[in-house]
């Protein structure tokens, strides 16, 4: 599952930052679910805030890890929530975060974390992280 700020976010960067990530995760031979692609793409209807978080914990719990990407200092409730889930549920959490934010404790609730600059830099680092430690 990919954890991710949505509320005021640029859609256009979100997306192409969205996209990259999972298509990376998929190219290593992982199955990601990203709520914001699985709208975009009509696999999923429109839902409240409620149903949303359901459907994120359900895919929290099928997950082999929770990849949290914290583009700014800037956090969402939703985000804290999948975090605070999976820690409560011992889903193992990435962390990638910009090399930009400095105010955040999430790096040190991670099981791994990982500091980028740009895309391209989170796709290199992406493709070299040792999933297996994760699956423990």
């Amino acid at each position: 599952m990919v954890s991710y700020k949505y509320t005021g976010e640029p859609l256009d960067k979100l997306d192409s930052l969205l996209s990259t990530v999972c298509s990376t995760l998929c190219d290593i031979g992982e199955d990601p679910y990203c709520m914001y692609l699985a709208k975009a793409r009509g696999l999923t209807t429109q839902k409240s805030p409620c149903e949303m978080m359901k459907t994120a914990f359900e895919k929290i719990n099928e997950s082999d890890a929770l990849f949290v990407i914290q583009s700014s200092e800037s956090r969402s409730e939703g985000m804290l929530m999948e975090v605070g889930y999976a820690i409560a549920n011992k889903v193992p959490i990435l962390v990638a975060t910009h090399s930009s934010v400095f105010a955040t404790y999430l790096p040190s609730l991670a099981d791994i974390s990982i500091i980028y600059d740009d895309i391209d830099h989170l796709k290199y680092q992406i493709e070299n992280l040792n999933f297996s430690i994760l699956k423990g």
